[in-house]
């Protein structure tokens, strides 16, 4: 069965405990990482070598909104769940769903211009594992 493209439109971001809200214009998911740890040796005649690290970077999480003056501030706020909500795909009654608990790490990056819509950038450190419920 061929896999059918999937549009974002209709994805959501939505805050726990600081109850952000504005309109979402893009969002960048984390990407995970872990370390190769280097385990050359001077027995290492061609390449150098490498283990896998046990620990994994969760990432972080971009997003762009419409920029809106009297939003509520996310840099100074204490870790809380954030919960994005993928479109609903064809057939789906329940989208699927992907939380983790991150806070703020930067906000601002406003951009204006003659006759364009003014935005903001809020980035997030994930700093839990993530838990991904499949739509139904």
């Amino acid at each position: 069965m061929p896999t059918v493209a999937l549009e974002g439109t209709g994805a959501r971001i939505t805050f726990a405990v600081s109850a952000f809200t504005s309109d979402l214009i893009s969002l960048q998911l984390p990407e995970r990482t872990r370390e190769a740890i280097e385990t050359t040796h001077l027995g290492s005649l061609i390449t150098k070598t490498f283990k896998p690290g046990k620990l994994i970077d969760p990432g972080q999480v971009t997003c762009e909104f419409d920029h809106n003056p009297a939003a509520v501030k996310l840099l100074k706020g204490a870790p809380e769940q954030v919960t994005i909500t993928y479109p609903l795909e064809d057939g789906q009654t329940v989208p699927a769903t992907l939380a983790f608990t991150g806070f703020c790490i930067s906000e601002g990056g406003e951009e204006f211009q003659v006759a364009n819509r003014m935005t903001s950038k809020v980035s997030f450190q994930v700093t839990s594992d993530y838990t991904f419920t499949a739509g139904r």
